[in-house]
């Protein structure tokens, strides 16, 4: 699965289950919520360091700006990482002196611990470029994940009925997903990323598309201009046409007049050298069945018949990019609005 094809950001999603963290962290220490702002100690804020983690992560999700699936999972590892040690710490130091320091519970807590710290370890290679192995990230995240059904069958087996273990289930659910949203994202072609090899070939593959264009595409609207330039001139200095392609590569035709005609430059919409893919002195447009209306491909031919061919297509489509979280809820906000309105005139 590929996030960078989902219409909502990971970003968002791992935000959404990070605050259901906080939701559920404060609802099952609700009756201590009054002795914390009443009598705030250490002991006392230890029981809301889950939430206050989440809220961090959360806060780092929805108001950093961040387009990419791999800082989502950095940020999500870390967070769950963190999560399972300071569980782990509870079961160990705090919840192991009222049982008696039980030998099972232990053994799990431990396991918890090891299994948080190899997360935490892999995250921090993958973080640094050292590795884009991510095994100990999916075995630990299943080590836990298998931590919580072994716990969940110990109070089965212990007499607990179904409708006991409920409450234990609703309150770990967020933490489920958020173990099953870090899987899915490290699942994910774009996180598989970070060494320099990887990189030199990304690098590679994203100069070979940028040189060699494939499917470019024009707006139709475009053309009928494009012709009028080639037979009368120019009536303005310079002018721009951006392009969509097959590949995820954007182009543009930058048109200036020139003493000697106008001077057409085609190169990758990102390109800052204003040296291009192809420079030349526009001569003529073609059409290949001369009806700009219904035709599928156009040829702007410059000196010595050399000439460059686009599909005629749609208008430009820019790329997606991350929507702020206020922009966000102010479009959805609009729009119930728009609704209402038609609503009412209905």
């Amino acid at each position: 699965m590929d996030f960078t094809k989902v219409r909502i950001h990971p970003d968002y999603i791992g935000a959404v289950l990070m605050i259901f963290i906080v939701i559920s962290e404060v609802y099952s220490n609700r009756y201590f919520l009054e002795d914390l702002f009443n009598n705030t100690t250490w002991g006392m804020l230890d029981m809301f360091v889950p939430a206050i983690l989440a809220s961090i992560g959360a806060a780092v999700l929805l108001f950093t700006k961040h387009g990419n699936v791999v800082r989502t999972l950095i940020v999500s590892a870390i967070i769950f990482a963190l999560l399972c040690l300071d569980s782990a710490f509870m079961d160990i130091v705090i919840l192991g002196e009222y049982i008696h320091y039980a030998l099972d519970t232990f053994i799990l807590a431990v396991v918890r611990l090891a299994c948080a710290i190899l997360l935490l370890t892999n995250i921090l290679i993958y973080l640094t470029k050292r590795s884009t192995n991510l095994t100990l990230v999916m075995y630990s995240l299943a080590g836990v994940f298998c931590l919580y059904i072994i716990r969940y069958l110990d109070l089965y087996r212990n007499g607990s009925s179904l409708r006991d273990i409920f409450p234990d289930v609703a309150v770990d659910f967020p933490m489920l997903l958020l173990l099953l949203f870090c899987i899915l994202l490290a699942r994910s072609d774009t996180v598989k990323t970070g060494t320099i090899m990887f990189t030199i070939k990304e690098n590679y593959g994203g100069i070979r598309r940028v040189a060699v264009p494939m499917g470019v595409k024009i707006d139709r609207s475009e053309i009928s201009r494009l012709q009028d330039i080639a037979e009368n001139g120019m009536d303005c200095d310079s002018y721009e046409i951006l392009m969509n392609s097959f590949y995820p590569a954007d182009y543009k035709i930058t048109l200036t007049r020139t003493g000697e005609g106008t001077l057409l430059k085609f190169s990758h919409l990102g390109d800052g050298t204003n040296i291009g893919i192809a420079r030349f002195i526009v001569k003529s447009v073609l059409t290949d069945t001369g009806d700009v209306d219904n035709c599928d491909t156009v040829r702007i031919y410059g000196e010595d018949m050399f000439f460059i061919q686009l599909i005629a297509g749609g208008p430009y489509v820019p790329p997606k990019e991350k929507v702020p979280l206020k922009q966000l809820i102010g479009s959805f906000a609009k729009g119930q609005k728009d609704t209402s309105e038609e609503n009412l005139s209905e």
